[in-house]
């Protein structure tokens, strides 16, 4: 589930995949751990792509999120 915390949102890797997928018409996208890195590959109609993008860890939470502001900035320079 996406989390807001101090208004911003937060995905984890299986939400930024499908969001990805779906807001930027990519034809599929990968993650990959990179030190403390997620590195996100993807295929879009104008070639392939990938981005790093910073982990963060949730407090109770085991699961790494990403930050939904970070994807956008990164695909809107992409497109």
């Amino acid at each position: 589930m996406v989390k807001k915390i101090d208004g911003e949102y937060f995905l984890s890797r299986t939400e930024a995949m499908e969001y990805i997928t779906f807001a930027y018409d990519v034809k599929w996208c990968v993650t990959k751990w990179e030190r403390n890195l997620i590195r996100i590959n993807y295929e879009t109609r104008l070639g392939r792509g990938s981005g790093k993008f910073t982990a963060f860890r949730c407090k109770n939470s085991s699961n790494v999120r990403l930050n939904k502001f970070d994807i956008d900035k990164h695909f809107s320079l992409v497109n």
